[in-house]
Parts: structure tokens; C-alpha cells; sequence
């Protein structure tokens, strides 16, 4: 048995609404933005503070077309999946990014108006 574990569940907001795109294989992939907001007290000053953490997430096949199809900038989400890093070019630019490569998605609910 692997002793060792990668997962990681995340409740937030979209920031945006999900992207679509497809693989070479024709598999949907769904890019979602989330926002995840902690508030805490300011030991300093007393005050409550805010600090939004953003994280970046994949779906693949039909869960990406359903995200797509129904969530929308601002909905409530819970994610969860394992989080992958992968390395890439933009432009002549070598970039870095960790990623989470999501098996379970659920909407909690729809942005407040």
C-alpha cells in the first residue's frame, strides 16, 4: 500500500465563468478559477481582514461540458482532485503553475444577486 497521499477539496467562488476547450482525443476540458476567501483577525490592529487565495482547476469530459453549460462567475463550488505542477512556454517564456486535476465537482449554489 502507497503510504503517500495527493488531494485537495476546495470550497469558492468562481471568478469567472469556465472555459472550454478539447484535447487532441476530442475529451472536453473544462479551466475553472476559483476564489477561496479566509478571514482573520489582525493581531495589530484587531481588525478583521480578508485574505483570497486562488486556485486553478480542470474537468475533463462530460462534467467539463455540464461546468460549462451551467456555472457561471460567481456561483459557489466544492472541488475536489489531486494537485499537479507542470511547466510550460508563453511566448519564449518559461512558465510554472500547480494545478488541480479535479475528479469531483458539485454547484452550491448559484451567485447572489
Amino acid at each position: 500500500m502507497n503510504p503517500y497521499l495527493n488531494s485537495i477539496e476546495v470550497i469558492g467562488n468562481l471568478g469567472k465563468k469556465p472555459t472550454l476547450s478539447y484535447l487532441n482525443s476530442a475529451t472536453a476540458v473544462a479551466r475553472l478559477s476559483i476564489a477561496v476567501n479566509e478571514k482573520y483577525i489582525d493581531k495589530l490592529t484587531g481588525k478583521e481582514k480578508e485574505n483570497t487565495q486562488w486556485f486553478t482547476a480542470l474537468v475533463y469530459g462530460a462534467l467539463a461540458e455540464l461546468a460549462c453549460d451551467y456555472l457561471n462567475a460567481g456561483d459557489s463550488v466544492f472541488i475536489r482532485g489531486a494537485m499537479r505542477w507542470r511547466a510550460y512556454l508563453h511566448g519564449n517564456e518559461r512558465r510554472e503553475t500547480w494545478e488541480i486535476y479535479a475528479d469531483k465537482l458539485i454547484m452550491l449554489s448559484p451567485k447572489k444577486d
